[in-house]
């Protein structure tokens, strides 16, 4: 097996600058030449970086899909993050095999090789049968975890939502409204959490106005665009009329677009 020390040797230079090369140190000072030497050295000698080979050692990983197809396709977002992981899984050329959840258990699938799993869209009501070929080899992307057992990697919504509107407040928006799923209530559900921070911002800043929020509790089968239409038609009828929409996500997003494009509406002339 190549090791460091023998890449140092064949391009003349020490063992930690070939490490930190390799590496990719931002901090390194050395020249491209030199750089370029490294690094074609390496792979004249086919090195291999220890994540490289762990992720031989570690087989398959199995990206456990809560989405049937047509769902997912409703949704964009989550066809990002699933395309997302199986580009970074390549990249560490680590096998992703992806399987939806009612698979698990048929036919042998995903296969005895696959010891460790990715969840995406995955809720805590969920039965958990499914997680037992995994043990606890188990990360959640973007959804919530059973219990503290397992690794969870999600977005900040509530920050998120603040920055939106703190951003839309400085450059002028005074009317903001918010069109999607949510209900201030059960705040800690993953999917009220943008609508509750909503709220609270608004509040904190004397501008809620009921008239404003346009909500459903029911995300029709993920039919996001069909939402997002209905709920910025009902919008515009008010009296008062935004100067600024946040939507829920980008689905919901294209239905308030084509709602406000309907009505002669502009953006961002008219309408945020």
């Amino acid at each position: 097996m190549v090791t460091i020390k023998d890449i140092a040797d064949r391009a003349g230079v020490s063992a930690a600058t070939v490490s930190r090369v390799l590496n990719g140190d931002p901090t390194l000072s050395v020249g491209d030449v030199k750089r370029k030497l490294i690094i074609e050295t390496a792979e004249s000698l086919n090195y291999q970086t220890p994540r490289n080979r762990l992720g031989k050692r570690l087989g398959a990983i199995a990206i456990v899909h809560f989405l049937d197809p047509a769902e997912e396709l409703g949704d964009p977002y989550y066809v990002g993050l699933r395309l997302g992981i199986e580009r970074r899984c390549k990249e560490q050329r680590i096998n992703a095999v992806t399987v939806r959840r009612d698979q698990i258990g048929d036919q042998n699938s995903p296969g005895p090789s696959v010891r460790a799993a990715i969840a995406i869209a995955a809720e805590p009501s969920d039965d958990s049968s499914w997680m037992a070929p995994f043990g606890q080899n188990i990360v959640f992307a973007d959804c919530t975890a059973p219990n503290r057992k397992f690794d969870t990697v999600e977005t900040n919504l509530r920050d998120a939502m603040r920055e939106t509107l703190t951003c839309l407040d400085s450059n002028g928006a005074k009317r903001i409204a918010f069109v999607g799923l949510g209900k201030e209530l059960n705040s800690e559900h993953r999917d009220e959490v943008r609508y509750a921070a909503y709220c609270e911002w608004m509040r904190e800043a004397n501008r809620f106005d009921a008239s404003m929020c346009k909500v459903s509790n029911d995300g029709g089968d993920r039919h996001w665009e069909r939402l997002g239409y209905g709920l910025t038609v009902d919008l515009l009828d008010n009296v008062v009329q935004p100067d600024a929409i946040v939507a829920f996500n980008d689905g919901v997003a294209v239905g308030v677009y084509r709602a406000l494009q309907e009505t002669g509406r502009s953006i961002p002339q008219d309408v945020s």
